[in-house]
């Protein structure tokens, strides 16, 4: 994954190239925020076993950090100051998706 430039200039490639490689590593669902954090037994209408949802944390959370070190490892510490309270790779992506949509295709167009 390249590093994303800080004005973003290369941003349509830096996201296209950081959904690649998530996707090669079945990480998709972390990103676009469809592999959702398991809920603990007592906030559900259902009984789960306590020790079923442990596992099932400690795997989402192994995932959900792997996309979040990929997306901060690529990004300058200027953009990572604004998403390490951010608690999911989902919504890392979606602030700095706010942050450059709107001015990637501005700069496209120049």
């Amino acid at each position: 994954i390249p590093k994303l430039d800080a004005t973003g200039k290369n941003w349509l490639t830096w996201k296209v190239k950081l959904e690649h490689a998530l996707g090669a590593k079945q990480l998709k669902g972390y990103l676009n925020g469809t592999v959702l954090m398991p809920t603990h037994p007592a906030e559900r209408y259902w009984p789960l076993d306590v020790t079923d949802y442990e596992r099932a944390f400690k795997s989402w959370d192994e995932k959900n950090c792997m996309v979040k070190h990929h997306i901060g490892s690529s990004i300058p510490n200027t953009l990572f100051i604004h998403l390490h309270s951010k608690t999911t790779g989902a919504e890392y992506l979606e602030a700095l998706c706010e942050q450059f949509e709107n001015r990637s295709i501005a700069i496209s167009i120049e």
